[in-house]
Order: structure tokens, then sequence, then C-alpha cells
């Protein structure tokens, strides 16, 4: 039996159309972050890289890679707790 290897755009061209990519890049992420929770601009990614503050990511050269998954556990790590008012104190 002899199995043939698919080229890579034939592999990818076989994931379901509503499957998110499994890598996004930076202004790619920034839009998913906004469309999703509201903020996280792809501007605020950029400096979080630098400060620190930021999704968890990869890097191809200089390209800097996100995960749906890192994404959306930031996001929620910086949403904080419900409130009543705005003088009540972060719970």
């Amino acid at each position: 039996m002899v199995i043939q290897e698919q080229p890579a755009d034939q592999v990818r061209d076989q994931r379901p159309a509503s499957a998110p990519p499994r890598f996004m890049r930076r202004v790619q992420a920034g839009e998913y972050l906004t469309k999703t929770y509201g903020f996280g601009a792809a501007r605020t990614l950029a400096k979080g890289v630098v400060t620190g503050d930021t999704p968890e990511f990869r890097k191809v050269g200089r390209i800097v890679l996100y995960e749906q998954q890192a994404l959306d556990d930031w996001a929620l790590a910086k949403i904080g707790a419900p409130r009543r008012s705005t003088s009540q104190e972060a719970a």
C-alpha cells in the first residue's frame, strides 16, 4: 500500500470554512479580539509584546503569530469581576 502525501495547500483547503486559522498574525488577532471582546487592537498587541502584557505568541522571523485559544485566555483574564457600581472595589 502506497500513501501519497498531499501538498500543504491542499491539506489547508480541507479544513471546514468556518474553522478559524491555526495561527493569526497581529492584525488578524486584533480584529478577532475587537470583534469578540470589544478590545485588544493590533497596536495594543504590538505594545504588549514589548511590555510583556500580551497573549502567548510564537515568532517566525520577525512575524508574531497568535493562537486563538491564547487570545481568548488573555482577553478573559483582562475582564474584571461583575460590579454593581463604579465605586465598588474589584472582587
